[in-house]
């Protein structure tokens, strides 16, 4: 009998613990993908961070930002690289692009990914209940496997131009 109460106890208390770490994890989760920024709601669908620890082999990646503004006046902000960390010994393969869709959103030919933190477009206006959607669409062109130990991490981020 008082086995099968530790027992009992036993798996109330893992019950507990793992609902728990579920909790954390969405929270977690929900914290990386979505901010509110001086009135913009941003949401990094895929969340903002771009991680690539193999090049052998060429790729496309795609992430998409929406960005709604909450607030009842103009808002104004940029779209930036934050590097981490990139290795490339030839950047003129890994290249990105940005198409905006929406009223004033704004969009950039292909580029090559920058070695540093770099304002990828400035200045963008988004009107009062207004939304914009960026998508992302990176690209790594392998000529050979010169590059396949190289790595990059970073990530694109709005920041707000407008004083709080």
């Amino acid at each position: 009998m008082k086995k099968q109460i530790n027992n009992k106890k036993a798996l109330i208390i893992c019950t507990v613990i793992f609902v728990e770490i579920i909790l954390i994890t969405i929270a977690i989760i929900n914290i990386n993908n979505k901010e509110k920024l001086n009135g913009l709601s941003v949401n990094y669908k895929k969340g903002p961070t771009i991680e690539i620890s193999k090049f052998s082999d060429s790729f496309d990646i795609e992430k998409e930002i929406v960005v709604k503004n909450k607030s009842k006046s103009k808002k104004t902000f940029n779209i930036e690289w934050k590097i981490v960390n990139n290795t490339l010994k030839k950047q003129s393969n890994f290249t990105y692009q940005i198409i905006g869709k929406g009223e004033k959103a704004k969009s950039i030919g292909v580029s090559q990914v920058p070695v540093a933190p770099a304002k990828i477009i400035q200045n963008i206006t988004i009107d009062p209940s207004k939304k914009q959607m960026y998508k992302i669409k990176l690209s790594y062109k392998a000529l050979n496997n010169s590059e396949k130990n190289s790595k990059f991490s970073g990530n694109i981020k709005i920041t707000s131009t407008d004083k709080k």
